[in-house]
C-alpha cells in the first residue's frame, strides 16, 4: 500500500518560514585598541658621594701617633725592651722611634716618665733576689751540705744587673753621680774680695 504511511517510515520534515518582521542583530561594535602608555621614568635620586678610602701603607708605621706612642710606654712599663717591642712587625722600627723622640715633645715626656718607672720597677726586685737564699745550698748523695756557689754567683749577676740597666736607662734618677760642692764657712755662699794695691815707682825705674 503505498498510499500509506508505515509507522517506520520517517518523519516528513517540516517547512518552517522564516518569521516575519524579526529584527536584525546589530553587530557589536568593536572596542578601538588602546594606545600604547608610555611608562614614566623613575627619578634617579642623587647617589651619595662617598668619600675615598685612605690608603693604609703597608709596613711598620713611620708616622707619629699617640696611640702607638702610648702603647710603646705601657710594654716599657711592664719591663719588656724597646728591642723587644720593635721585634714586633706592627710596631715601628728603633730608629723611627728615636725620631719620635726628636720630633714629639710629647712623645718624649712619656718616654722618659716610662723609663724611670721601669727602672724602679727593676730596682724593687733586688731585695726579693738577694733574700732568696732557698738554693744557697745543696746536699750531696752522703749527705753533706755544701754551697751552691753557681746560685749565689747567678743571683749576684742578676743584682748587678738590675742595677746597671736602671743606670743606663734613667741616668738622671738613678746614675752613679758624684758632686763636688764648694761652700765657704758653716755652708755660706764663698765670697770673694778684690784688692788693688797701688805702688810708688823708684828711682831707677823714672
Amino acid at each position: 500500500m503505498s498510499g500509506k504511511k508505515s509507522i517506520t517510515d520517517p518523519p516528513e520534515k517540516r517547512k518552517t518560514s522564516p518569521a516575519k518582521n524579526t529584527p536584525k542583530k546589530s553587530p557589536v561594535p568593536k572596542t578601538p585598541p588602546k594606545k600604547p602608555t608610555r611608562k614614566l621614568a623613575k627619578e634617579k635620586k642623587p647617589k651619595k658621594k662617598t668619600p675615598p678610602k685612605q690608603k693604609i701603607p703597608e709596613g711598620r708605621p713611620y708616622l707619629y701617633s699617640s696611640e702607638f706612642g702610648e702603647a710603646i710606654c705601657k710594654l716599657l712599663i711592664s719591663g719588656i725592651s724597646l728591642r723587644k717591642i720593635c721585634l714586633d712587625e706592627r710596631m715601628p722600627n728603633q730608629d723611627t722611634v728615636y725620631s719620635w723622640l726628636a720630633k714629639e715633645p710629647e712623645f718624649s715626656e712619656k718616654y722618659i716618665k716610662a723609663r724611670e718607672i721601669q727602672a724602679g720597677n727593676l730596682l724593687d726586685e733586688i731585695p726579693e733576689i738577694a733574700d732568696d737564699s732557698s738554693l744557697d745550698e745543696v746536699f750531696t748523695d752522703e749527705g753533706k751540705r755544701l754551697l751552691n756557689s753557681e746560685f749565689v754567683q747567678r743571683s749576684r749577676l742578676r743584682v748587678e744587673a738590675r742595677l746597671k740597666y736602671a743606670a743606663k736607662i734613667c741616668p738622671r734618677k738613678y746614675g752613679e753621680k758624684i758632686a763636688a760642692e764648694v761652700s765657704g764657712v758653716d755652708g755660706e755662699p764663698i765670697k770673694s774680695t778684690l784688692t788693688v794695691e797701688f805702688i810708688r815707682p823708684t828711682k831707677e825705674t823714672e
